[in-house]
C-alpha cells in the first residue's frame, strides 16, 4: 500500500492506494475538534467501511493515524497486497 498525506491548516488529508494496480482503498480525514483543545476529530473509510465507529473528542491525531494504519494492515491481508 501507499499512503500520501497533505495538510491544509489544521487539517490532514490520506488516500490510500495499492501499488499493484494503484487502486483506490481508502481515505482518512483528521481535523481539531474544537479549537485550543487538544483533542481531534477524525473520519475515514477503507473499502467502503468506516474506519472510526464512533466520534471521540478525546481522539488525539497520533491515535487516529494508529488506527488507521491497523485498518490498512488488515486491509493489505485481505486484498493480499501485504
Amino acid at each position: 500500500m501507499t499512503v500520501y498525506a497533505v495538510r491544509s491548516g489544521a487539517t490532514r488529508f490520506y488516500g490510500a492506494w495499492t501499488e499493484l494496480g494503484g487502486n483506490f482503498t481508502g481515505w482518512m480525514r483528521i481535523q481539531p475538534q474544537v479549537s485550543g483543545i487538544e483533542s481531534d476529530y477524525a473520519v475515514g473509510e477503507i473499502l467502503g467501511r468506516p474506519v472510526f465507529t464512533t466520534i471521540s473528542i478525546d481522539l488525539s491525531g497520533h491515535d487516529a493515524v494508529d488506527k488507521f494504519t491497523q485498518a490498512l494492515k488488515e486491509t493489505a491481508w485481505d486484498l493480499g497486497v501485504a
